[in-house]
């Protein structure tokens, strides 16, 4: 069930030029639709992509953009609570009863304590996956499907005002002792509960507060990566294997072009313009993003032109990880890496070949580290990534200074 706020356009004011808002509610394939004539907005004051009302200046005449905004966000969380509770009920939409709360009217009750924590959860994955990124609901998909086991040993399942810091410390226990989690996979099974549970609170469905205490942290792991030696060499190996030659030829364009694997994917022919990558980035949604080609880049497209489906002979995410780090070993990428990780307080540490840790998403990290290294400026670099956070690319930034003292201490001990 989802509702939109649109202006009605045809009920323009002569008096003042102002639109009423209509409330549109769809669910089961029907629609509800209901003229808010109360609230009347600008045309220029209206925002569409948010659904909302744009403050006035100080300079202009006030248009009450606080108290419309606060009964448009009434409308929309009244009507979540509805869908909640008829979800949770396996109770049948009603259209009268929708009108009813678009008239003001407060929708069907359900206790709090009647919310139970992996059904809920499951509630919530559905109501996100129009409009998540498929990777995103695989992560929660993840979670949940730890939540259920953590629930059937536990012997019961938890109401969501039950989601306190006892319930943190069995969980953790469960996720460090029975899962064997490391603590940046518990952070993140954390974090997606906690998302959850703030999704929860704003549809009325527990008044608990303690949830926010629950707190894990991310641990700062290696960045692994290709040098830009590693890098062309792997591009020029000579491979038997046409398939391992096609994946080879995959990886290195991501570290061209520093695109991720849905990316690629999603790439087409008509992305691809005078030198340039043009697109809309999934992850982040990102509209028009211009990644310029390199030679190296260019040389692999023109070695797929005549390929009719797509610009890229692209397979499935995890075949190519597999095959990534097959082409890897044949090319003899072999420097020896320390990688630790932690479980809790229990430290894990392995010596491997680097081939053994190459992925498609190492590609990505291989274009900024390399980018860095080569003194490209980092905003450039981010413009083309497409990285928002600051944390998540001062890590590289970090790597790439650490070679550049490593160069600059060997050359001159010569």
């Amino acid at each position: 069930m989802n509702i939109r706020f649109t202006l009605q356009h045809e009920k323009k004011s002569k008096k003042n030029n102002t639109f009423p808002v209509i409330a549109t509610v769809y669910f089961d394939s029907q629609r509800v639709r209901k003229t808010l004539f109360k609230i009347r907005v600008l045309k220029a004051d209206w925002r569409e992509k948010e659904q909302r009302i744009k403050a006035s200046k100080k300079i202009e005449v006030y248009n009450y953009a606080r108290e419309f905004n606060f009964e448009l966000d009434k409308i929309k969380s009244l009507i979540s609570k509805y869908w909640s509770v008829c979800y949770m009920t396996s109770k049948k939409p009603s259209v009268d009863e929708i009108k009813g709360i678009l008239n003001g009217n407060e929708p069907l009750s359900i206790k709090t304590d009647d919310f139970l924590l992996t059904d809920a959860y499951e509630m919530y994955i559905e109501q996100n996956k129009s409009h998540r990124a498929k990777r995103t609901i695989i992560g929660y998909t993840t979670t949940l499907n730890t939540l259920i086991l953590f629930v059937e040993q536990n012997g019961s399942n938890f109401t969501l005002n039950e989601i306190d810091l006892h319930f943190f410390d069995k969980f953790r226990n469960y996720c460090f002792e029975e899962k064997k989690y490391l603590n940046n996979t518990f952070a993140k099974t954390i974090n997606n509960l906690k998302s959850f549970m703030v999704w929860a609170e704003d549809r009325g469905m527990h008044t608990n507060s303690v949830f926010r205490k629950l707190k894990a942290s991310e641990e700062a792991i290696e960045v692994i990566y290709l040098t830009k030696k590693e890098l062309i060499h792997f591009l020029n190996y000579k491979f038997k294997s046409k398939k391992l030659d096609q994946v080879r030829d995959i990886y290195c364009f991501a570290c061209f072009t520093g695109l991720r694997y849905s990316d690629l994917k999603n790439l087409k022919s008509s992305h691809i313009k005078d030198g340039f990558l043009k697109l809309n980035i999934e992850k982040t949604r990102g509209k028009d993003q211009v990644i310029p080609l390199s030679k190296y880049a260019i040389e692999i497209l023109k070695k797929y032109k005549g390929n009719v489906s797509a610009p890229l002979p692209m397979i499935s995410s995890q075949k190519l990880n597999e095959y990534i780090k097959e082409a890897a070993k044949k090319a003899e990428i072999n420097e020896m890496i320390t990688i630790s990780r932690y479980s809790g307080r229990v430290k894990k540490e392995q010596t491997v070949p680097k081939h053994e840790l190459l992925t498609i998403h190492t590609a990505r990290k291989s274009f900024v580290t390399i980018s860095l290294t080569l003194g490209m400026n980092q905003m450039t670099i981010r413009a083309i990534s497409g990285h928002k956070s600051d944390s998540a690319f001062r890590r590289y930034v970090n790597v790439a200074e650490n070679v550049k003292k490593s160069e600059l201490i060997k050359h001159w001990e010569l």
